[in-house]
């Protein structure tokens, strides 16, 4: 199992889903058209195939294959990215759970990806292949840890503890972590392959998209609890990332099976 994503070579990133199910939802997928990771960004998921029974959680990522037949039952309420794919070369039929520490940063990964897609830009497909490759490369090397990280351990937990506050900054994120705001952005951006604003306004976006698929959620209300000083800055900086307006995000992705 710890090889099988090592031998696949992918094709194309052929489509993008959010899907957001309650607990005691069950589900058979017949005859999947593609390739997928699914992500689990809150919650637990039980997928079961081949009389074999795997964990979708935040420490969790589930390899599905093409034309492949599985239930899966929600355990807790949840949110699962799925990013779908088609191989050049490789084959595999049966689902792999692979356990890593988090699902956040893929999720970071896959935002960029559909916002590419969006876009359609020149070389958008090359990119999400590189990116693709990237997620196979970190899911297959976690648990290798890095002790030069360390050092800004203590800043990244003032980030999560305050992120959805406004006023929060760089400047002041590395002062509570006691390390130079220059040396912080370096590591930062080492460690997650993104500079740390963008990380910030990434996660804040995360949380609103989530927010959105709840029709009863008002927009205002969640550009506040998310973070943003305004319907403004929360309205530009989601459709810088997601391509689209809040509202128009709502419309087209809210989820109602």
């Amino acid at each position: 199992m710890d090889n099988i994503l090592e031998n696949l070579r992918f094709n194309q990133v052929t489509k993008f889903e959010t899907k957001k199910y309650v607990r005691g939802t069950y589900r058979k997928i017949v005859n999947r058209p593609y390739y997928g990771l699914l992500f689990c960004l809150y919650g637990k998921v039980r997928y079961f195939m081949k009389d074999e029974e795997y964990i979708g959680d935040v420490n969790h990522v589930i390899l599905v294959p093409k034309n492949s037949t599985y239930e899966f039952n929600v355990e807790e309420d949840c949110v699962i990215p799925i990013l779908n794919f088609e191989l050049d070369h490789g084959y595999f039929d049966n689902v792999y759970s692979f356990e890593i520490e988090e699902t956040e940063s893929f999720y970071l990964s896959i935002l960029q990806m559909e916002r590419r897609h969006t876009f359609a830009t020149t070389s958008y497909e090359l990119m999400n292949l590189s990116s693709i490759y990237d997620l196979a490369s970190r899911i297959n090397g976690y648990g290798k840890k890095d002790d030069s990280y360390k050092v800004i351990e203590k800043a990244e937990r003032f980030l999560e503890e305050n992120i959805n506050n406004y006023e929060l900054t760089v400047r002041q994120i590395a002062k509570e972590g006691n390390i130079s705001e220059v040396y912080f952005r370096k590591m930062f951006k080492r460690k997650h392959n993104i500079s740390p604003n963008k990380y910030i306004n990434e996660i804040r976006i995360k949380k609103a998209k989530s927010m959105l698929i709840d029709i009863d959620a008002d927009i205002n209300e969640i550009a506040d609890q998310c973070g943003f000083s305004s319907i403004y800055s929360f309205s530009r900086a989601f459709k810088n990332i997601v391509g689209i307006s809040p509202a128009n995000f709502r419309k087209k992705y809210l989820i109602t099976d």
